[in-house]
């Protein structure tokens, strides 16, 4: 996507990325700590968030969250939609920023919760496990394992 382009809420897609969003907060909805590894301990926080056309489950990590106050709007850039436990959700990640803007809603969509909407994930198959390229142990027709597997077998008998 354009970052120079704005982006509604109701247009964001799952894995849409490099999006800009302007938004006004809504409520805190969790804050959490993560421990990552032996010492290192994050924290992460949801917000919810809307503008004119929809709301959305914002996630902000660290030192970003002392930053957000509720009801007031903001502009994201390079921002991405992540897909969590079936659900979407807006992040800066690790390049987004999060800065106030002037912009002001008169209305606030609630009613429609994007992250509300299960997300349908695509089953992602490699070229080993598709059926069209997958090797031929086994013929059927010959009630014989095929030849790759014989070699195999024939070296492994040698030693």
């Amino acid at each position: 996507m354009n970052s120079s382009t704005i982006t509604s809420i109701e247009d964001l897609k799952p894995y849409d990325n490099d999006i800009v969003v302007n938004f006004q907060v809504i409520e805190q909805l969790s804050v959490k700590e993560i421990r990552k590894g032996h010492d290192a301990v994050h924290k992460v926080a949801t917000f919810k968030i809307a503008d004119a056309t929809g709301s959305i489950r914002l996630t902000v990590w660290n030192e970003a969250i002392d930053k957000i106050d509720i009801g007031q709007t903001y502009e994201l850039n390079k921002g991405n939609v992540n897909v969590f436990q079936d659900h979407a959700q807006l992040s800066a990640g690790k390049n987004g920023q999060i800065k106030p803007c002037d912009v002001k809603f008169h209305i606030l969509n609630q009613e429609n919760n994007i992250s509300e909407q299960k997300v349908v994930k695509e089953k992602r198959q490699s070229s080993r496990r598709s059926p069209k390229f997958q090797k031929k142990r086994y013929n059927e027709e010959e009630d014989t394992f095929s030849a790759e597997v014989n070699k195999k077998y024939l070296w492994a008998e040698k030693r």
